[in-house]
């Protein structure tokens, strides 16, 4: 190499000589020395046993504050040829909560026949009173191409969860 790209070069030094009173080993400047090699040895194995001892929290808190908050859910679906004895609404949620065939005072089962007219409403109570016929008037039903509405709303807890219409043997 050059001594005119030697002296250029050694204007990028960043490590440059330092005048020898602050290059001279003092006992202070010792004892810094070894402080900070102890922290920095401390702080090493602190770190490598909680990284190897690693611990694992799991908590799970429900919120039960709004368990009482429900939502309305509004229906009105019409099913042409499949009877209201077969038709049922299942609700399900994540709080464990399933329910089967719900019906009440605001949701009905329309009966309907070939040509789409009513025929008759279904009530709760009514769906009770034909338990033991169920399965004759439904192959009945069925022959004369009978169909169902389902006309209403129905209220669900306001958490994660899914209702569907079953048809049910």
């Amino acid at each position: 190499m050059s001594s005119g790209q030697g002296s250029f070069l050694k204007q990028f030094d960043i490590f440059r000589k330092m005048p020898r009173d602050l290059t001279e080993p003092t006992f202070c400047g010792a004892l810094v020395s070894v402080v900070c090699t102890f922290v920095l040895f401390a702080l090493t194995v602190y770190e490598v046993q909680n990284y190897i001892n690693a611990e694992s929290h799991a908590e799970l808190i429900i919120d039960t504050s709004h368990r009482d908050d429900f939502i309305d859910v509004n229906v009105d679906v019409v099913f042409p040829k499949l009877p209201c004895d077969i038709l049922s609404l299942d609700v399900q949620d994540i709080l464990g909560t399933h329910k089967t065939d719900i019906m009440g005072v605001d949701l009905k089962k329309i009966r309907l026949d070939r040509d789409g007219k009513q025929l008759s409403v279904e009530t709760p109570g009514e769906a009770n009173e034909f338990h033991a016929k169920v399965a004759q008037r439904a192959k009945e039903e069925l022959k004369a191409g009978q169909g169902c509405r389902y006309l209403g709303s129905f209220k669900v807890y306001r958490v994660p969860g899914n209702f569907h219409l079953a048809s049910h043997a």
